[in-house]
């Protein structure tokens, strides 16, 4: 037996022609699955029109914001992880994409690895010679300094270095004393 035209006029909110009501009432006579289903629709109806509404509990509401606002966050968190995450693959695929260019071009100047090692390494050579020369210059300066100075003058100008460091100290003490420093 076909209830598909039956259920739907069962729970439909609009009013049946005299044909349909008519046709209805002596299905559900018939029918014991459909008189079942009409009369638990009619304590469903009753239910939900009754006027008892149930209070939630005291601090329902509060509870539930707070939650709503940490599902909030973490999601906010997930979100910006995930952004981060995103952001560093595709830096990271530049660098590489980057690198293999650089690499690409550094080979095609130089030729193959070995001369490119070898320009590297006489680099390094010189730049290493170049900071023992100007170590040896300094050394030569310090020495004739230390010979031609007698100790005496190298005495007044300790001296004269020393009062310099104190004149200084004393400036800041005085420039950051608190009853200069008023807001």
């Amino acid at each position: 037996m076909s209830h598909m035209p039956y259920e739907r006029w069962l729970f439909s909110d609009e009013p049946l022609s005299s044909e349909e009501q008519k046709a209805l009432q002596e299905h559900l006579l018939h029918c014991e699955q459909c008189n079942l289903v009409f009369s638990a629709w009619g304590e469903v109806k009753r239910l939900l029109n009754s006027e008892t509404a149930v209070e939630p509990t005291e601090g329902f509401v509060e509870r539930w914001q707070i939650r709503f606002i940490e599902h909030q966050q973490r999601e906010h968190e997930r979100k910006a992880n995930r952004h981060s995450w995103v952001l560093f693959i595709i830096n990271l695929s530049m660098a590489a994409l980057l690198f293999t260019f650089l690499l690409t071009q550094l080979l095609n100047i130089f030729g193959s690895p070995i001369n490119l090692l070898l320009v590297g390494i006489s680099h390094y050579a010189t730049y290493f010679a170049f900071l023992a020369i100007v170590g040896e210059f300094f050394i030569t300066v310090i020495k004739v300094t230390l010979s031609v100075i007698s100790p005496t003058l190298w005495i007044v100008i300790g001296l004269i270095l020393l009062l310099m460091n104190l004149f200084w100290l004393l400036s800041l003490r005085v420039l950051l004393s608190p009853w200069r420093l008023k807001t």
